[in-house]
């Protein structure tokens, strides 16, 4: 969405624009996070977006003279990526935070372990 976004506007879309738009679409996939994960994974693309926007701005003054291209999906996943709220150790077990939504969707008991 962010990169289909730059390449009609040209324009820079910003993490808060990117959750007001995710959420008022209702996507299904952002249902089924932990809330605190969904921000920081929207956090962690604004960040590649900076970088390419710096790595731009370098390229056009000339102190860069690499390829550089628009930051891409990965077709696997490399890591994970949890808030600290995300995840409870209890019992020599680690505990992965999910979305009511998703307990609701897979009939899962809405408590915390």
């Amino acid at each position: 969405m962010v990169q289909q976004y730059y390449r009609n506007t040209n324009k820079y879309l910003h993490p808060f624009d990117v959750e007001k738009i995710i959420s008022k679409n209702k996507n299904e996939n952002l249902k089924m996070i932990h809330g605190n994960s969904a921000t920081r994974i929207i956090q962690e693309v604004d960040q590649n977006i900076k970088s390419f926007f710096a790595l731009l701005k370098r390229k056009q003054k000339g102190t860069y003279n690499q390829k550089i291209s628009f930051p891409h999906y990965c077709t696997k996943p490399r890591h994970l990526i949890f808030d600290r709220d995300g995840f409870v150790q209890k019992e020599g077990f680690i505990y992965f935070g999910v979305s009511h939504h998703f307990r609701w969707k897979h009939n899962l008991p809405i408590t915390r372990p």
